[in-house]
């Protein structure tokens, strides 16, 4: 058995729903790459926001520094965040009733920061459709006063779910915050899928100090104060309207 250590919740500066904010402290792949190697990472996933992210040049560079590249997405799924994982068809997720009729043994599906307040979570519908969840995310945005996590934690213990950790990067700041430690019986996607799904899995997260956890807050401020007034809301509709269409497993490599 081989112990591997992974983020499978990173955006990095191509993500569309990111740029929409500004461009402002966005990470480019192979920097994240870069740190995951500096930092002894086996494993990583880049989950932009509605759209796969492909780039055949970052796989490559993946592949050479030894990384193994997940393919993920952060699906608007009843309007609210889903990690779906290694799903290569070309298809749109857009409900519940489609990820049960799609999913299969070599995908995975993950709740992200299920409990936190922000609209974009889960919350009620983590019961609801507890079925179609392999696990269920502990976020690195708490600290030690202040942790929604500990309702994810009494969800999984009270329903044996999995708990897995990851630092949802954005900005650098959030790398290596939060992580998991994966026992696998074969070094491949699908090893690491079937051992979050056995259950094999350790989380390591640190709470964020003050500093950081600062710093990231008026990093996510100066995402809506960039623009103002009629242009944000503008802006907003958009993104809204971006939220409802895609969910989209596709190659985006064209959009780079």
């Amino acid at each position: 058995m081989t112990r591997l250590k992974a983020d499978l919740h990173i955006h990095n500066k191509y993500d569309i729903l990111d740029r929409a904010y500004g461009t402002n402290g966005l990470v480019s792949p192979y920097k994240i790459i870069d740190l995951a190697v500096e930092n002894g990472y086996h494993v990583l996933s880049f989950t932009h926001h509605g759209v796969l992210y492909h780039d055949p040049n970052v796989i490559d560079y993946a592949k050479d520094k030894g990384i193994i590249l997940i393919p993920g997405i952060e699906a608007f799924i009843n309007r609210k965040h889903v990690l779906l994982y290694n799903f290569r068809q070309k298809i749109v997720i857009d409900s519940f009733t489609k990820l049960e009729k799609f999913k299969g043994e070599e995908n995975l599906v993950i709740a992200p920061h299920p409990f936190y307040p922000w609209k974009c979570c889960l919350k009620k519908d983590v019961f609801k459709y507890m079925d179609c969840f392999d696990a269920l995310e502990y976020s690195h945005f708490y600290t030690n006063l202040l942790n929604p996590n500990r309702k994810t934690l009494d969800f999984c213990y009270t329903f044996d779910k999995t708990i897995v950790g990851f630092s949802d990067t954005h900005i650098k700041e959030q790398f290596g915050t939060t992580y998991s430690l994966i026992d696998v019986d074969e070094v491949s996607v699908e090893g690491i899928i079937d051992a979050i799904k056995k259950g094999r899995v350790e989380v390591v997260s640190i709470p964020l100090n003050m500093k950081r956890f600062v710093k990231i807050c008026l990093w996510m401020a100066g995402r809506m104060n960039y623009i103002s007034g009629k242009e944000m809301r503008k802006n907003i509709l958009s993104i809204e309207s971006y939220e409802t269409s895609h969910s989209e497993i596709i190659d985006s490599s064209n959009l780079l």
